[in-house]
């Protein structure tokens, strides 16, 4: 996809009908430049709010290396619509199940 069509493709995820912990977690990797293995089992107590910023552990990065994230003000949104699927605690992006996402449920919603 091209970076023009990236806003369109959002858009057109965040008002589809796929799950709403789907459509969140969709959005995260292009508003934060995450992988997937980071953000499907990214968690609550990972993230401060208050300064913005996600840290990925060691042993869930691809370098191997803790790295600090940056979030923007839409970042935070997302993050805010995945807490109402959850109680906060634990991971952020559920599955309808209460699991971990998998990698095909992270491009579904653009699929579908």
């Amino acid at each position: 996809m091209s970076h023009g069509e990236v806003a369109d493709a959002i858009e057109t995820v965040r008002n589809g009908g796929a799950w709403p912990g789907a459509k969140a977690a969709f959005q995260f990797p292009v508003l934060t430049a995450c992988w997937s293995g980071e953000l499907r089992l990214s968690e609550w107590r990972e993230v401060d709010l208050n300064s913005g910023i996600w840290t990925v552990p060691a042993d869930r990065s691809k370098t191997r290396r803790e790295h600090k994230v940056p979030l923007a003000p839409r970042a935070v949104a997302v993050l805010d619509e995945a807490r109402q699927l959850s109680d906060g605690e634990g991971l952020i992006f559920l599955s309808v199940t209460g699991k971990p996402l998998s990698d095909p449920t992270l491009s579904k919603p653009l699929r579908e």
